[in-house]
């Protein structure tokens, strides 16, 4: 098997569209820095590979002075800081833009926004006397007053009206103007102004939406990156490089095993370095629990599965990564009141000192709903297969984003007996 290799007519995409966004990126920052706005949020994680890749993101920290969030970076922040009455003035005075990568029919725009307004919610009554407080009265941009009432819709609203929350798109689908009507009746007409009246990003028609969404998908592709920052790693070499259809052979057999399918992308979106394949339709229901309520879940249909990346050298994989997706329902739990017999380990016991840990719960259930998981996968299918022997040294794992959230606590130490776990 050869080396891998972009070919030349692909390469010259990527450079063309890396200088696409660059653009599209400098308008955007350009005009936050004249209209005074200082965070960006980036949708769907793909945001940072878009500005990480093209060297837009130092230009846009340091040049425009602009704050840059992950669409999840931004909820926690918001989190953490509506825990504190008084912060919520200031939450009052951020100039926010949220910016996607496309918009058909506005399905991520919205669902940001209502988590944002369920967030608000949830923290609502402990910053209620600030906001009867500060709400009574506002000003319109043309000089004329408002009262605002104390719901997380009209908070949003709120920051809406006086224009500090809008929304930016690199591309847009023109044919479709019901997404943002919608958009505009629940939360107000400014919030899309950026996108109305301004010449930022592309708007296309149906057709041509379709073909530049594949140039999006083609330059994420290429790129390599697989934007996991919040899940389990577990690492693994082998002791002679295997080749990608042994890799696919052993992979296929041990998701006929479990009744799963195993899916790759399509050959024109390859790296020359890394593969990703995923094995879906795990039955993750059986292997976390008879009676799963008792750890913190919900009985619905969930997303479960196992993604693999391969490195590849000389055209031959040396090492890989896997990398449990599971997101369950979670029923949120309270500090100190948990009540889910069927937890292991219970984060609260350990952090409920330290208030900055918000949404521990669901970090907590995460966690044994994950560890459970891939416990089975790991111990009862992949270590029974043919790579067993042909692994070098135990497996290795880390979770960085619990790591680096609770690096004060014992919590990183479950990481570490979990990975014990994988070599018994």
């Amino acid at each position: 098997m050869t080396q891998l290799k972009i070919p030349k007519l692909l390469q010259k995409k990527i450079e063309e569209f890396e200088e696409d966004i660059r653009e599209v990126m400098e308008s955007l920052g350009g005009y936050a820095k004249k209209h005074e706005y200082k965070i960006l949020i980036l949708l769907l994680r793909k945001g940072y590979t878009f500005v990480e890749h093209t060297g837009i993101y130092k230009k846009l920290t340091e040049e425009y002075k602009l704050k840059i969030y992950s669409d999840e970076e931004f909820k926690n922040e918001l989190r953490i800081k509506l825990g504190s009455a008084k912060n919520v003035q200031e939450i009052k005075k951020w100039k926010m833009i949220v910016f996607d990568d496309a918009i058909d029919d506005g399905e991520s725009i919205k669902k940001f926004f209502d988590d944002i307004s369920e967030i608000v919610s949830e923290n609502l009554e402990k910053a209620q006397k600030t906001l009867k407080d500060i709400s009574k009265v506002y000003k319109n941009g043309d000089g004329t007053s408002y009262k605002s009432k104390n719901t997380s819709d009209d908070f949003i609203k709120d920051l809406v009206r006086r224009g500090n929350i809008k929304i930016c798109a690199y591309l847009l689908n023109e044919s479709n103007p019901e997404w943002g009507k919608k958009l505009e009746a629940k939360w107000g007409e400014k919030i899309t102004s950026i996108i109305k009246d301004e010449d930022i990003g592309h708007k296309e028609q149906k057709e041509k939406f379709i073909k530049d969404v594949t140039r999006i998908i083609d330059f994420l592709a290429h790129t390599g990156e697989i934007i996991d920052p919040d899940h389990l790693k577990i690492e693994g070499k082998f002791k002679e490089p295997l080749s990608y259809e042994m890799i696919w052979y052993i992979l296929v057999d041990i998701s006929n095993k479990i009744s799963g399918s195993v899916y790759e992308p399509d050959i024109k979106y390859y790296h020359p370095d890394k593969k990703k394949i995923t094995i879906y339709n795990l039955p993750c229901k059986e292997w976390i629990s008879d009676d799963i309520r008792n750890i913190g879940i919900g009985n619905s249909n969930f997303q479960c599965k196992i993604r693999f990346i391969f490195f590849f050298k000389n055209g031959m994989i040396e090492k890989f990564q896997i990398i449990p997706i599971v997101n369950p329902k979670i029923i949120r739990g309270n500090i100190g009141s948990c009540n889910y017999s069927g937890l292991e380990k219970r984060f609260c016991e350990l952090c409920t000192k330290n208030v900055k840990y918000e949404n521990i719960c669901v970090d907590c259930i995460l966690f044994e709903v994950t560890k459970r998981v891939i416990l089975t996968f790991i111990k009862d299918y992949f270590l029974k297969s043919e790579v067993k022997d042909k692994l070098k040294n135990s497996l290795d794992c880390k979770w960085e984003y619990l790591d680096n959230k609770y690096e004060k606590t014992k919590i990183p130490n479950f990481v570490n007996e979990l990975c014990k776990l994988f070599q018994e």
